[in-house]
C-alpha cells in the first residue's frame, strides 16, 4: 500500500521473470501519501495486463478529489465513480 510506481514496476518484472502460469498484483495507493503521475501509472497497469495475460492486477487509489479510482481483476479499464 502506498508504494510508488517503481515498486509496482519491480513486482511486474518479478512475475514476468519467474515464468509462473498465473500471477496477481494488488496495488493500493492514497494520494495523500504518494504523489505521482497517476495517469502514467494507470496506463502502465492496463498495458502490463494487456501484454501479459497471465498477470492479473487489481488497483485502487483514493484521490485528493475524494474519488476512488479502481480496477478489479478482469476489468479492462480504471473505473472512476462519483465522489464519496
Amino acid at each position: 500500500m502506498d508504494y510508488k510506481y517503481n515498486h509496482f514496476e519491480k513486482d511486474i518484472s518479478k512475475l514476468i521473470n519467474s515464468n509462473i502460469c498465473m500471477g496477481y498484483i494488488i496495488h493500493l495507493v492514497r494520494e495523500t501519501e504518494v504523489t505521482e503521475d497517476f495517469i502514467f501509472l494507470e496506463n502502465a497497469i492496463l498495458e502490463a495486463e494487456n501484454n501479459y495475460p497471465n498477470i492479473k492486477i487489481a488497483y485502487a487509489r483514493f484521490g485528493l478529489d475524494k474519488r476512488i479510482y479502481k480496477k478489479s481483476i478482469g476489468d479492462k479499464t480504471i473505473i472512476t465513480p462519483n465522489k464519496v
